[in-house]
């Protein structure tokens, strides 16, 4: 069997085994927004035993940012340690699945010697969430359609 065709196998009897076993009903949760829900910067949903993480900016291309980040990495730990996670979903709304880390964030916070540090703090969070998702066990598939950044977690998703 090939390699894609192990992993359209494996995600599949991830998906069935937790529906078979009575996984509770699908719901729906937004992390918190600054003004309302459709605001939210990633959405967070279950469904039986999928985990699925939105990324929300279109406008900015889904370009990461430090509260994009902070929001994703709780709940992917959380799903990580959680039995009825089968497989985790990576998927964006607008024409970019992720153009990368915001570089205007950064070019405006390494503008001020008072923030300049921030950038630094920027790439060290933005990493440390590329390293957790490459080594997480529960499953990570990507729906990474229309402009994609190669970080290193997407090309190992």
């Amino acid at each position: 069997m090939s390699s894609p065709a192990k992993r359209t196998a494996m995600v599949g009897r991830h998906l069935s085994g937790s529906a078979a076993a009575g996984a509770s009903a699908a719901s729906s949760s937004s992390a918190p927004a600054p003004t309302g829900p459709n605001d939210a910067v990633v959405v967070a949903s279950t469904s039986y035993g999928l985990r699925s993480l939105k990324l929300n900016r279109p406008k900015a291309l889904n370009a990461l940012n430090r509260a994009m980040m902070e929001l994703m990495k709780p709940k992917l730990e959380a799903w990580e340690r959680s039995d009825d996670c089968n497989v985790v979903l990576l998927k964006s709304e607008g024409r970019a699945f992720c153009a990368g880390g915001d570089v205007v964030d950064l070019v405006n916070a390494a503008r001020e010697e008072a923030t300049r540090s921030d950038s630094v703090d920027f790439f060290q969070l933005e990493y440390t969430l590329d390293r957790w998702l490459a080594r997480m066990r529960t499953p990570v598939v990507a729906f990474a359609d229309g402009i994609t950044r190669a970080s290193t977690t997407y090309r190992r998703v």
